[in-house]
Order: structure tokens, then sequence, then C-alpha cells
């Protein structure tokens, strides 16, 4: 009896775990973002090339949710009427990647660091169209839980 409920105890904590861990695909993430920000798209007659192959990783959905649809939404926000924006996802080795691109105007070099830092209300009036965006992408991936 004591193995069975032993064993039934680490079976509570794998399920634990496996909440903690969510798995996404950012596949389907920016094709969710693209289709989201399709009327936007269209108003300002973007032209989208997307390239998106399966790329599943773990984390916080809701803020990889957000993250991917930041980026898609500033491509489309900071562009030039009838410009471009590509989305590709993928594996590289044993990453998930994400990149998007678009021909809007390029981030001032001495700023681009900051892009990667939170940002307070302060900063954020320096820096156009930037808001949560930038925090998220170390909280969407961060391990949940006690370290």
């Amino acid at each position: 009896m004591l193995a069975v409920l032993a064993v039934l105890a680490v079976l509570a904590d794998l399920a634990v775990l496996a909440d903690l861990a969510v798995l996404a695909d950012l596949a389907v993430l920016a094709e969710d973002a693209l289709d989201a920000a399709g009327p936007a798209i269209r108003a300002r007659s973007l032209r989208v090339e997307a390239a998106l192959e399966s790329a599943p990783t773990s984390g916080d959905v809701v803020l990889l949710d957000r993250l991917v649809a930041n980026l898609v939404d500033n491509a489309v926000r900071h562009n030039h009427e009838g410009g471009w924006i590509q989305v590709a996802t993928g594996v590289r080795g044993d990453a998930a990647c994400l990149s998007v691109t678009d021909g809007g105007p390029r981030i001032d070099a001495d700023l681009a660091p900051l892009l990667f830092e939170p940002v307070s209300p302060g900063q954020a009036a320096a820096l156009p169209g930037v808001a949560e965006g930038p925090a998220l992408p170390a909280a969407a991936t961060a391990p949940a839980g006690p370290a």
C-alpha cells in the first residue's frame, strides 16, 4: 500500500510540473497574431511573407501569446504604408525560434539594448510604441515556481 501511495505522490508531483511547463507552438501563435492583425495589415496595404514551421517551446502561454502579438502589432504599427512584414518560426538546434522583421524605420543602435529590459513609464516616452513588450521575452520563458 505504501508503494502505491508513493507512486501516486510522484504522479501528482509530475502533474503539477506538467501544469507549470505548458507547451506551445510559436508557429500557431504567430498565425493567430497575423490573423488578429489582418484588418490593420490590409488597411495599410502591407505585404506579409510568413514561413511558419513548427516551433514547440514551453513557457507561460499567455505571455508567449502577448509577446508574439506585440511583435506583429509593432511590425504593423511602425511600418510604411505599402511596406512589408516577414514572420518566420522554426527550430535551430534545440531552440524554438521566432523572427519578425519589417520595412519600417530602424531602431537607433544606442536604443537597441533597451528593448530587452523592463520599461518604466518615463522610458516609454523616449521609445515611441514601446510598452510591456521588451520585458516579455524573459518573463514568457522563465521557469515557473521557486528556483
